[in-house]
């Protein structure tokens, strides 16, 4: 009756002498860029997120577009994007930015010119090469911008055959195939200071059986972060 809920309160304890992995930062996704670089609110928004007076958020996660033209074309959407990165760079000092590809070029996939990943559309073996170099040259372009990549992940939910957003399907032997003989070694032939970071699965439960799938062929030489998402899973996981 008093809004008070004795159930729902949650007792945390710090134990200061038990030390376990260190937190590199906090951050967010900046997704539906477009619409947030269009809001009148937006400078009042990002002091909230990364000022002296918020969040002090240090990592910012984004789109890797899958029609990017590498030049100063860039659609309303990139454009916004871009200047995301910029802005926070420039007024909060973030220097971590993380890029995720959701999809590769449409036209390089199994079902071409499909945006999904319905049916297991996943990225055409003859354009895997392709989609490194792409990938190697959305860094280039992004630094010459002003913003180091600090990681990339070639595919989000690469489990996840969506049907209404971009996406593609990779079984774990296709991913594991694509990092270990192309992305990483364009990277290092390009002398591109990137970690790759692979994964990025629904939830922990995916990821570990995903990361088991891999490992007969993908070592730990072959890339740097290994990610996941937190769908899905229980408070006490």
């Amino acid at each position: 009756p008093n809004g008070e809920c004795n159930e729902c309160a949650i007792r945390i304890t710090v134990d200061w002498k038990k030390e376990y992995q260190a937190l590199e930062g906090f951050g967010a996704f900046a997704g539906r860029a477009l619409h947030f670089h269009n809001d009148i609110k937006r400078e009042e928004i990002l002091d909230a997120l990364f000022g002296n007076d918020g969040l002090q958020l240090s990592v910012i996660r984004f789109t890797i577009f899958p029609d990017l033209s590498f030049n100063s074309n860039l659609t309303e959407e990139q454009e916004a994007e871009m200047w995301i990165m910029q802005r926070a760079k420039e007024k909060y000092g973030v220097k971590r930015f993380i890029a995720s590809a959701w999809s590769p070029p449409y036209s390089w996939k199994t079902i071409k010119g499909e945006r999904t990943g319905k049916y297991l559309n996943s990225l055409a073996n003859e354009h895997y090469q392709d989609f490194a170099d792409y990938l190697a040259n959305f860094v280039n372009f992004y630094n010459k911008e002003g913003i180091d990549i600090y990681a990339l992940s070639p595919q989000n939910e690469p489990e996840f055959p969506t049907t209404s957003w971009d996406g593609c399907f990779w079984w774990p032997s296709q991913l594991s195939k694509f990092v270990k003989y192309h992305l990483k070694q364009t990277f290092i032939n390009r002398k591109l200071n990137v970690k790759i970071m692979v994964g990025e699965n629904a939830n922990w439960y995916l990821a570990s059986w995903y990361l088991s799938a891999m490992s007969s062929k993908l070592k730990d030489n072959d890339f740097d972060i290994y990610a996941s998402h937190g769908y899905s899973l229980p408070i006490s996981f």
